[in-house]
């Protein structure tokens, strides 16, 4: 980690750096025009893939309306490193609701996304563990855009950049009950091979307050993501995107 020195106007702040690195594979099975499954797994390392972080999986179910609204329901569960082995595991149901539209020629997503976290912490020695609750609402604005594509054959083999921010509030903990506000932001390129198929790579930031007063952590965070799409019906037209 790298502590950054007190701040301007002379307050006393730090900010301490971490970087995590991971891999993660997204396959959509889209059921008809509206229904889509979604399964997710992720893997993630720390401070230049020497130590585990965590690990992830998620399976959702999507529906998108008539007004080209998507809505989703989705079950997660992640497993916590500590020193080399599973400290601590969460299940994090979630609700979302999400609608792209275009503005003065851009493509813009708005998403809404609530999320109920509970985690559980086995305490060091012992196999005793306490779990504490979260709820986590979080709002995420993203401007998509195409760079160029690299076919005139195949139009959809394109590369993409997504730019975004996140705002993410999350109380709860228990007794120790606590209160936080944190924002994300976002650079992915991606490399679509077709509508079915593509490859990003996606940098996250996120800087998050610690116990201690004018201490706070900043998260680097790199993802190489793989996405996959099945159709499961037959369409004669240009399927959803991911």
């Amino acid at each position: 980690m790298l502590a950054v020195p007190p701040g301007l106007w002379g307050q006393s702040r730090q900010v301490f750096h971490e970087d995590q690195e991971g891999a993660r594979f997204l396959n959509q099975i889209r059921l008809s025009e509206r229904w889509s499954l979604i399964q997710d797994v992720g893997y993630r390392w720390q401070t230049g893939f020497r130590e585990s972080n965590l690990y992830m999986l998620r399976t959702a179910a999507s529906y998108t309306t008539a007004s080209d609204i998507d809505l989703g329901v989705a079950m997660s569960y992640m497993g916590y490193y500590l020193t080399g082995s599973v400290r601590s595991g969460e299940y994090r149901p979630s609700q979302e609701i999400s609608k792209g539209h275009r503005l003065w020629g851009l493509n813009l997503n708005h998403r809404l996304r609530l999320e109920e976290r509970w985690l559980r912490t086995r305490r060091d020695g012992t196999q005793d563990a306490q779990t504490a609750f979260y709820f986590r609402p979080r709002y995420a604005l993203q401007l998509r855009l195409l760079l160029f594509r690299l076919s005139q054959v195949h139009p959809d083999r394109r590369l993409v950049l997504t730019l975004g921010d996140e705002v993410l509030c999350q109380a709860g903990g228990g007794d120790a009950f606590g209160f936080t506000v944190r924002n994300r932001f976002l650079v992915s390129p991606s490399l679509e091979f077709s509508r079915r198929f593509g490859v990003s790579l996606s940098f996250t930031q996120q800087t998050t307050p610690t116990a201690t007063p004018g201490v706070f952590r900043s998260s680097e965070v790199l993802w190489l993501m793989v996405k996959h799409r099945v159709d499961a019906f037959h369409t004669p037209s240009a399927a959803h995107e991911l």
